[in-house]
């Protein structure tokens, strides 16, 4: 049988509801190794490959009982995004198709009742605590637009932060500390227009206002995104933003980049997604250009081209599971749900693909480990995913 007799055959049983798991990742192997432009398969008529690719959506779309507007939103695994003309989303048919196996193949997986886990585990939100220099602590409002650091300290809509009796405690020279928990982001506009997204579980530190004559220097523990705002001193030459973290100092002139130093990881990593920086740690120095990854582990220290939409996935409101250990991906998830991940045994050799927002029930992430065959217990009461 030939290649095209056997897509003829793959394509005929998927309408009909007879392919199998195996049959089906085959097809969307077929599915994404393809130029639209370039071939016509020929069933009972001829038909171009773009709509027999519309005609697999909807019917997985169908089978898998998920609405076209659903919180999963996915990607081709190895291609840039494909736009569908009936649909304003990029698809990933693997992750469809792990739906769609869960939905054909529930009866022969064990039932797991994890109705009153997933009541407890949320996913996270926009919250953040602001600690002034005076230990005042701040529970700062659920706005995306976060905080702006002008002359006051206001939220993107324009209310202040501060109460009356607060202000006091605001100086001009004060160092203040935004701290995202697990399971928060949040927003921060500094005051030379410089832009700060942190992720879960992290802190940033600042200054209120930045000397218009000196270096711009802030810290951050955690994983956070920058978009820095140039800025000329008198003399018209650019002023230096510096961004300290645990295990690296970063040097910026105006630039995006992404940077994750989290203290309980083994690694940490900067990643430059436009402009220039340079790097410092204690043994070396080095200068990235854009789509390039810092990394430094027990291992030493590495420059690597990566995929900067992976990376940064985490800012568009997304996990992405592309290139990732589980473990890695286990540590983003228990961040962002505040939950802890126990392995009683060693980690499992699985991969995940694809995205999903990160606004997904955690059933979501259940049944993705369900369908790679990950055993796993709930210990609702201490929020606990165990890996046995």
């Amino acid at each position: 049988m030939n290649s095209k007799e056997r897509i003829k055959l793959l394509i005929n049983k998927f309408e009909e509801g007879l392919i199998d798991e195996d049959e089906f990742r085959e097809l969307v192997e077929w599915y994404n190794s393809f130029d639209d432009s370039e071939a016509i398969i020929s069933t009972q008529k001829d038909i171009q490959i773009t709509d027999i690719k519309e005609r697999m959506f909807d019917n997985i779309l169908k089978q898998a009982d998920i609405p076209s507007n659903g919180h999963l939103k996915v990607k081709n695994v190895k291609r840039l995004y494909y736009k569908w003309s009936s649909i304003a989303a990029a698809i990933l048919l693997t992750i469809l198709g792990i739906w769609w196996s869960w939905q054909q193949r529930h009866h022969s997986i064990e039932q797991i009742d994890n109705t009153s886990f997933n009541e407890t585990i949320q996913p996270g939100t926009n919250k953040a605590t602001l600690k002034l220099a005076d230990g005042t602590m701040v529970e700062l409002r659920e706005l995306e637009g976060g905080l702006l650091t002008d002359e006051k300290l206001q939220y993107a809509d324009g209310t202040e932060v501060l109460d009356p009796h607060m202000k006091s405690a605001l100086s001009e020279n004060m160092w203040l500390e935004l701290e995202t928990p697990k399971g928060g982001t949040y927003r921060v506009t500094l005051d030379d227009g410089t832009q700060v997204w942190l992720n879960a579980g992290s802190k940033l530190k600042y200054p209120a206002h930045f000397d218009p004559t000196a270096d711009r220097l802030v810290e951050i523990q955690g994983e956070a995104y920058f978009k820095v705002k140039s800025r000329l001193n008198a003399q018209g030459k650019k002023i230096p933003f510096r961004v300290k973290a645990n295990r690296q100092l970063i040097q910026v002139i105006g630039t995006e980049f992404n940077v994750s130093d989290y203290s309980h990881l083994k690694y940490t990593h900067t990643t430059l997604i436009e402009g220039k920086v340079s790097i410092e740690n204690l043994s070396s120095s080095v200068l990235l250009k854009p789509g390039q990854q810092w990394q430094q582990s027990k291992k030493g220290t590495s420059i690597q081209e990566v995929d900067t939409e992976s990376v940064v996935a985490w800012k568009e409101n997304k996990f992405n599971f592309a290139n990732k250990s589980l473990e890695d991906i286990l540590d983003e998830i228990a961040l962002w749900y505040n939950i802890e991940i126990e392995y009683q045994s060693t980690v499992p050799h699985v991969e995940l693909v694809g995205d999903a927002y990160r606004n997904s029930d955690f059933n979501l992430i259940l049944r993705l480990l369900q369908v790679a065959k990950v055993d796993y217990t709930l210990d609702t009461s201490h929020r606990k995913l165990i890996i046995k």
